[in-house]
């Protein structure tokens, strides 16, 4: 029996809206003290959601989640 092929799944697609906003200000380079000052909620608050997006996304660190949102905004692009 042949399996179709089937489409990759976007890992963003995990997110809640406010993960994805602190994954898009992360990507950017914002720090968790310019994270939480933006979104006026606590630093401890972008560290928690931020263990909560390395967990979803099964990273370990800032640099691969902001390479995933790299990837997931270019794909948009070129659709």
């Amino acid at each position: 029996m042949h399996r179709q092929p089937t489409e990759a799944i976007d890992p963003l697609a995990l997110l809640t809206p406010r993960e994805l906003q602190i994954t898009a200000l992360l990507s950017r380079g914002e720090l968790n003290k310019e994270i939480a000052a933006k979104l006026k909620i606590s630093e401890y608050t972008v560290a928690t959601y931020l263990k909560q997006i390395y967990n979803k996304l099964n990273v370990r660190n800032r640099t691969a989640v902001a390479f995933l949102f790299a990837a997931a905004v270019s794909r948009e692009k070129s659709n």
